[in-house]
């Protein structure tokens, strides 16, 4: 949805109740589309499925049950709609609606639950378009300098994968490990010493702020192919002894860090491979 045209909203009602509710919202920039039965609306839904932002349907229908509607709704490939139930107390809820409304309905109450609906759809539908977005991309080259940068990169790439919770953490301890170990030469055991003094966001920040650390930066490369996601990371420091962090071991088990690579390597990717020799270039695959 653009952010400046008014949010639609359709009404599903068979009563006359639904010129009420449009009365209530006046004062609010919305526009309006009404139905008086689920087939109705359902008509409008599948023929335009991206022209309503927030469904407002009485779960008292005359033709289909309101869930049944909904359920059809969540079927849609291309229906994002958020759907408000307006509701009686005593009847079952959780019926697939994000937001319910108990009857009889208060302006107040009407008002203040649209504006949150609406909020959560223009959030809803930017992260969908983005998403499709991303399924477009096949390459692409990224450079990242702060943990903060990291965490938003390894988030925004793990959308592309199939599973994204399976990638994210090892995507992001990757990319952090190449800020704190590689750029900022933080080797393990004064991360673990930071960690448990608290002081490592600190460290972090005094040693991005100096010369020789403040202009380097970590090289991300996104490869897509038919059978293949590839991701490869590159840092600008000197490199350290991978090997002994790919698989897990019991002896940090207790430490709070260390487990980042195994993780990556074991959990997240099919594999994990550093090149070059020196361990400062490191590409993540999964095969598709």
């Amino acid at each position: 949805m653009i952010m400046d045209i008014k949010p639609h909203i359709l009404i599903v009602d068979r009563s006359s109740l639904k010129d009420r509710y449009i009365d209530f919202l006046s004062d609010q920039d919305y526009q309006f589309t009404t139905a008086d039965s689920g087939e109705q609306a359902w008509q409008l839904l599948s023929n335009e499925p991206d022209k309503y932002d927030v469904i407002l349907i009485d779960n008292d229908l005359s033709d289909i049950k309101a869930e049944v509607l909904i359920d059809k709704m969540q079927h849609h490939a291309e229906l994002y709609s958020t759907v408000v139930l307006l509701t009686n107390t005593a009847e079952k809820l959780d019926i697939g609606a994000q937001y319910y409304i108990n009857k009889p309905i208060e302006q107040e109450t009407l008002i203040s639950i649209l504006s949150t609906a609406i909020r959560h759809q223009i959030s809803y539908k930017h992260r969908v378009k983005n998403k499709i977005a991303l399924g477009l991309l096949q390459q692409a080259e990224f450079q990242l300098k702060t943990i903060h940068e990291a965490h938003a990169l390894a988030s925004y790439l793990s959308d592309i994968y199939p599973d994204p919770q399976k990638v994210i953490t090892g995507l992001t301890e990757l990319m952090i490990n190449a800020v704190e170990h590689g750029n900022l030469a933080i080797d393990y055991d004064e991360k673990n010493q930071l960690t448990k003094q608290g002081k490592l966001s600190q460290e972090i920040e005094r040693r991005q702020a100096l010369p020789e650390y403040k202009d380097k930066y970590v090289n991300v490369s996104f490869q897509l192919t038919e059978t293949m996601i590839e991701i490869t990371i590159e840092d600008q420091g000197k490199g350290f002894n991978w090997q002994q962090y790919m698989e897990f071991d019991s002896e940090r088990l207790l430490e709070p860090h260390g487990r980042g690579i195994a993780i990556a390597n074991k959990l997240s990717f099919c594999e994990v491979e550093y090149i070059g020799g020196i361990g400062n270039k490191v590409v993540a695959r999964l095969r598709l």
